[in-house]
């Protein structure tokens, strides 16, 4: 990891800070130096430096061997699988997806705000998912969290226009804490505690995603109120979205009606 949390201040620090504060690993008389960890930001457990002894390769830090699970460290092993919901309400659900597909422009803007320069078709995608997938039929499951759940199922890459402009340069991947292991582990935390960890991964081309290249992180808190309390142009997009929106919308209402 090229960034961690503060020991102390909680911000994102990077390895050549670290050692300016917490000093090199040994001290001038060749001596270890006793340091403290600097923190993970999905687990908060210590991380070590890894590679400050050899010049010729990156320093970045790193968990101890033995620290548990944690999502950045499984990296692309950990997925948040969407399991069957055995206490469904079908009633329930059915409401659940027309009101997301009344708003679905809120729920777009806020997804593309979570994201940051989002392609509607991956979010066209991400909903023909989530109905295979029966998303709908969670009992606890908050409208304004269909979002949330759409975001910790995919991994998002970087973003090129046709014209070849950068975009988004990093691979963005959402993880919750590390005490969610699951999707059902979410729905059973307080409101407080619901929080996702945004973490940007620069992926050389043909690598796969390592905590050894993530660039960056930063937390985020759940939005309560983008439905209750819209910002300023939150229910409106542009045209070419509308036009991409309004065959999926049209054929999701169809199917409610047929299975109402």
């Amino acid at each position: 990891m090229r960034y961690a949390v503060h020991p102390f201040n909680k911000a994102a620090i990077s390895p050549l800070i670290y050692e300016a504060e917490f000093g090199k690993r040994i001290d001038e008389n060749g001596n270890k130096r006793k340091r403290v960890d600097a923190l993970c930001p999905a687990c908060d457990k210590g991380l070590h430096l890894v590679g400050d002894l050899d010049p010729k390769v990156d320093t970045i830090f790193s968990h101890y061997p033995s620290s548990g699970f944690c999502p950045i460290k499984e990296s692309g092993k950990h997925k948040y699988r969407i399991l069957p919901e055995a206490d469904a309400d079908p009633d329930r659900a059915r409401q659940l997806k027309k009101a997301f597909f009344d708003n679905w422009r809120f729920h777009w803007n806020r997804f593309r705000q979570y994201v940051g320069h989002a392609d509607i078709e991956d979010f066209i995608a991400l909903i023909e998912y989530a109905d295979k997938r029966n998303v709908w039929h969670y009992r606890h499951l908050e409208e304004h969290e269909v979002i949330i759940v759409f975001l910790v199922i995919k991994d998002f890459k970087p973003v090129l226009t046709h014209e070849g402009k950068v975009l988004r340069k990093h691979w963005v991947r959402f993880w919750f804490d590390s005490a969610v292991r699951s999707l059902d582990d979410f729905w059973h935390l307080t409101e407080a505690n619901k929080v996702m960890l945004k973490a940007s991964y620069k992926v050389p081309e043909g690598e796969k995603l390592s905590p050894d290249y993530l660039t960056n992180f930063q937390v985020v808190e759940v939005d309560l109120t983008y439905l209750s309390d819209p910002d300023e142009g939150g229910g409106t997009v542009p045209n070419y979205i509308e036009l991409k929106m309004k065959k999926t919308v049209k054929k999701h209402m169809k199917k409610m009606q047929l299975s109402a």
